[in-house]
C-alpha cells in the first residue's frame, strides 16, 4: 500500500489495508450480481464493501458471504448456487474489460456515470467534485 493509500484509509477510519492474503473477489462479485436481480444490491454492496475493507472478512469464502447476505434478504441456497456455478462470470468479464479500456489498472477503481473513472483508494471528497460536476453537467445545480 502506498503512503498516500495509508494516510487515506486511517482518515477514512479504516484499518490498515495491508492483508496476509487477498481472497478470490468472484463470488462476491457473483453474489452482488445476484442482489442487483432481487433489487437489494446497494445493501449487499455496503455490507460485502464493510466486510471487506473496515473488518478484512474473507469476501471470496461463501460461507461468510452467506452470513452476510442472509439477514439482507438474499436466498441462502441461491447464494451458494451462484458462487459454485459463477453465474455472472460472463458479466463480470464484460464489465472488467469495460472498465480496463476505460484505464483502470487496479482495484478499487469506480466508473461514475458510464464518465468518469476514478482509480484506486481515494478522499471521500474527490467523489463529492465528481458528483457536483455531473449534477451541473446533467443540468442540476
Amino acid at each position: 500500500m502506498s503512503e498516500s493509500q495509508a494516510r487515506t484509509f486511517a482518515a477514512a477510519g479504516l484499518p490498515n489495508a495491508e492483508r496476509d492474503f487477498v481472497p478470490n473477489s468472484h463470488p462476491a462479485l457473483n453474489v452482488a450480481e445476484l442482489a442487483r436481480k432481487r433489487g437489494v444490491h446497494p445493501e449487499v454492496h455496503a455490507a460485502l464493501m464493510t466486510a471487506y475493507w473496515a473488518e478484512g472478512r474473507d469476501v471470496g469464502d461463501v460461507d461468510v458471504l452467506v452470513e452476510l447476505v442472509e439477514p439482507l434478504g438474499l436466498d441462502t441456497d441461491q447464494v451458494r448456487a451462484v458462487v459454485e456455478e459463477g453465474r455472472y462470470e460472463d458479466l463480470i468479464g464484460a464489465s472488467t474489460s469495460a472498465v480496463l479500456e476505460m484505464g483502470a489498472g487496479g482495484v478499487p477503481a469506480f466508473v461514475v456515470d458510464n464518465s468518469f473513472l476514478i482509480p484506486r483508494v481515494q478522499p471521500h471528497e474527490l467523489f463529492d467534485r465528481v458528483l457536483q460536476k455531473l449534477a451541473y453537467v446533467g443540468g442540476g445545480h
